[in-house]
């Protein structure tokens, strides 16, 4: 395979380009911390750009970077994820939002996503040019003092050689419908990205939990390691010093393998140490002990004192938003992972507004099953929606007889049958997942798409075979990878999980285009902290919490109904001072 190529590497400014002209740009930066690449830190080493793709412009000096962008304005721009190279441009330049923007990482998710695995920009040099990169150079950034080496200065200029190439040939198999969605969609949420401000965190109470659940894992480690250790021997010394000793093993209750065996000491018969398994003999005081065990364990590991190395001086967090990275086109977020925030509300009651300040948090109510009722038209699923009611309530009453209560084992088992049709989900995984008996399981679904035939008719066709491609309410692509045994699952997740994205990325959209943001963004008296899944958090002065709060839900609203027309859209939430008030 050939290595990529530049002709000529000019340390200079680029001349003045046009309208009719596209320029890839990069930046390569100097001391970024490795857990929080996206934030505002390090130092400049170059700014390169190339409108040829066989030449490359560069500069060393921040000075300059607004008069580099500059020259290039009224041209269109490329970026290879272009959240981070704006996020740290706009540290030097001002960088009003643009239309004339593309990035070749987003707009590649655009095509293939669930098709490919690797989108990094030798990836796509690789398919899409047939030539190789090497990458290896960029870790010599990290630490650099002084001037950059040739050599380095070579891998800057490739990178940007690399961009213009892909974006040539993926605007050569790039549909209208793609366009339209990255121009309407995708490049607004670069911008609202690049908007979102930090999540204040209540650093005492997130240190007491975490000192609380280290507290049972080194109580729990002492108890059964005394208690169940065991002696062994072992040699020491060397020469005719060399002997054998006695020393004392501690039980390790994170060892599947002794834990097994303590297990079956005690009575407890199983042939599995999953919690799934071993919580049905919760019981038995050494099970107990176990199952709390690993969930202190776990949540010392990923959410104890070392999450606090993301608390920035002014007390918050800021996470990166990894746009579109989910198979299904949903968001994912990382450095830290926020998203992913234990529902548990002592851990959500950490995360606050701050003085002086409200949250203002809504979700959309009943989303997945507002969008299944929509793409199916099932006339029976509409009109459940639509009525108001508790679907997973109303479907227990009127398709099994039942009266449940939210929150019971029933109620769980009623939910994950309704929202189950959405993604793929078979009897065997019913019975599985709810303990149900995989008869009990079979009549149910049977019973469900009885009394929804239109419903069960659109699963039906919709993995009869594998078309390729599934696409959103706005048409926006989902791939159905051949090769993948989950095609038939994502053949339905896709339309309802991936509309559920775009719903969200629109809303957010609306938002910052109302005047209430538009007045307070400047100021940080009105800003987005992140999406969760269907969820919007928004941090606003306490006199403009309640003004906020219509706008948000509004926009919400207005967004869903547009999207699934004669499919009433609820949204639920309100004023909160911390996470844990939204329930």
């Amino acid at each position: 395979m050939n290595l990529l190529q530049v002709e000529n590497i000019y340390e200079e400014l680029p001349p003045i380009l046009g309208e009719d002209d596209v320029i890839a740009l990069d930046l390569e930066l100097i001391g970024l911390s490795e857990i929080q690449l996206h934030r505002p830190h390090g130092k400049l080493a170059s700014l390169a750009g190339s409108f040829d793709g066989k030449n490359a412009y560069i500069i060393f000096d921040d000075a300059h970077v607004q008069e580099f962008l500059d020259r290039c304005n009224k041209s269109i721009w490329i970026f290879h994820n272009s959240t981070f190279d704006l996020g740290h441009l706009r540290r030097w330049a001002t960088i009003p939002e643009r239309r004339n923007m593309r990035d070749t990482l987003l707009i590649e998710r655009l095509l293939y996503s669930n098709y490919y695995d690797d989108f990094a920009l030798a990836d796509l040099v690789r398919r899409y040019l047939k030539c190789y990169m090497q990458k290896e150079t960029r870790k010599e950034f990290h630490n650099l003092e002084g001037a950059m080496s040739p050599d380095q200065i070579k891998y800057a200029a490739l990178d940007v050689i690399g961009t213009w190439l892909v974006d040539k040939e993926q605007q050569k198999i790039v549909e209208s419908q793609d366009m339209k969605i990255w121009n309407g969609m995708y490049n607004p949420h670069v911008w609202t990205a690049l908007e979102l401000g930090g999540f204040n965190l209540d650093v005492e109470a997130w240190t007491r939990l975490a000192e609380k659940n280290q507290a049972i894992v080194s109580q729990v480690e002492d108890e059964l390691g005394q208690l169940h250790g065991h002696m062994d021997k072992k040699l020491v010394g060397r020469g005719k010093a060399r002997a054998e000793v006695d020393y004392f093993v501690p039980f390790n209750p994170a060892s599947p393998q002794q834990v097994l065996e303590l297990f079956h000491a005690n009575g407890v018969d199983t042939e599995s140490t999953g919690d799934k398994e071993v919580s049905k003999f919760a019981d038995n005081p050494i099970v107990k002990k176990i199952l709390d065990y690993r969930v202190a364990a776990k949540r010392v590991n990923t959410y104890g004192l070392p999450y606090l190395q993301y608390v920035e001086p002014d007390g918050k967090i800021y996470t990166s938003l990894n746009i579109s990275q989910a198979e299904t086109g949903r968001d994912s977020s990382s450095s830290p992972p926020l998203q992913n925030i234990l529902k548990d509300l002592d851990y959500r009651k950490c995360f606050i507004a701050g003085d002086g300040r409200n949250l203002v948090i809504y979700d959309y109510a009943g989303q997945e099953l507002n969008l299944f009722a929509y793409v199916t038209q099932d006339p029976g699923l509409i009109e459940i929606v639509n009525s108001g009611e508790n679907a997973y309530i109303r479907v227990a009453r009127t398709s099994f007889n039942e009266i449940i209560i939210k929150g019971t084992p029933r109620y769980l088992i009623m939910k994950g049958l309704v929202l189950g049709m959405s993604y793929g989900l078979t009897p065997y995984g019913l019975a599985r997942d709810n303990d149900v008996e995989q008869e009990v399981a079979d009549e149910m679904f049977k019973k469900f798409f009885a009394d929804f035939p239109v419903a069960a008719a659109w699963v039906k066709d919709q993995q009869r075979y594998n078309r390729g491609i599934t696409k959103t309410i706005l048409g926006r692509k989902g791939g159905l990878h051949p090769y993948n045994a989950q095609w038939k699952n994502n053949a339905l997740n896709n339309p309802f999980q991936g509309s559920g994205g775009d719903m969200i990325k629109l809303a957010m959209k609306e938002f910052r285009k109302t005047s209430l943001y538009k007045e307070n963004y400047s100021t940080r008296d009105v800003y987005m902290v992140i999406q969760v899944h269907d969820e919007i958090i928004v941090n606003c002065a306490e006199h403009l919490a309640k003004e906020t709060a219509e706008a948000l839900s509004g926009c919400m609203n207005d967004v869903a109904n547009r999207m699934h027309p004669g499919i009433i859209s609820r949204v639920s939430g309100g004023i909160c001072d911390n996470w844990s008030e939204k329930g």
